[in-house]
């Protein structure tokens, strides 16, 4: 799950590769994140990615394209750290996101999100977080996007009951398969943001939504 089988080094050939599709996760709390940030008169995005690495880069390409998508003309703004779990080199990135006029902060999965998530509660701004479910976002989150590791495992386990698994290669698992979703709302959300946001989930599960970039330009 979550692991490209190009990568692993003899390409077994009884194994296949469950990717999500971060890019749909990143556009989903980039539409978000652009929407609040026009709400407040903001005129920047900000997004510290954990690690330079493909899946990670596909979340913040998306996040960005989301945002120009809600709030055409909004700059987007983004670093990268030196691992997931590196929460004060996040924040001191993300602050200086914040102090370069960013109004929303992404904050990704692991301690990273966490020190991302307290610059953004500490600069009066908000966050949305990629998450997966096994625990609470930060508090002053506005949004959390979920990758559904769950869903991810029963669609393997379904395709080898049926004989369609794709042994030695890899399979895209994103909002049509109920992988990507929306998690949490913070209470600082207004009903038109959710309802705008909903409606670009559905979007993408019908395949209506298309070209969202995986890499950063």
């Amino acid at each position: 799950i979550g692991v490209d089988v190009t990568t692993l080094t003899h390409r077994p050939r009884n194994v296949e590769g469950v990717l999500f599709a971060g890019e749909q996760a990143g556009y989903l709390a980039g539409y978000a994140a652009g929407r609040w940030a026009r709400s407040v008169h903001g005129h920047a995005v900000g997004a510290v990615g954990g690690l330079d690495i493909p899946p990670i880069e596909r979340v913040v390409a998306g996040f960005e394209d989301g945002a120009a998508k809600a709030a055409p003309g909004i700059r987007a703004i983004h670093a990268w750290s030196t691992g997931i779990g590196d929460a004060a080199a996040c924040r001191r990135q993300a602050l200086d996101e914040l102090h370069s006029g960013a109004a929303v902060e992404l904050a990704p999965g692991g301690m990273c999100g966490e020190g991302v998530a307290a610059a953004a509660a500490e600069k009066h701004a908000v966050s949305v977080a990629i998450g997966t479910g096994d625990a609470e976002p930060p508090p002053g989150t506005l949004l959390e996007v979920r990758l559904r590791f769950d869903v991810a495992v029963e669609s393997a386990v379904a395709a080898a009951r049926t004989g369609r698994l794709r042994l030695g290669r890899n399979v895209l698992v994103g909002a049509a398969q109920g992988a990507v979703t929306v998690g949490p709302w913070g209470r600082q959300a207004p009903g038109r943001l959710r309802s705008a946001v909903d409606r670009q989930l559905t979007l993408l599960r019908s395949g209506r939504i298309h070209g969202i970039p995986v890499a950063v330009g």
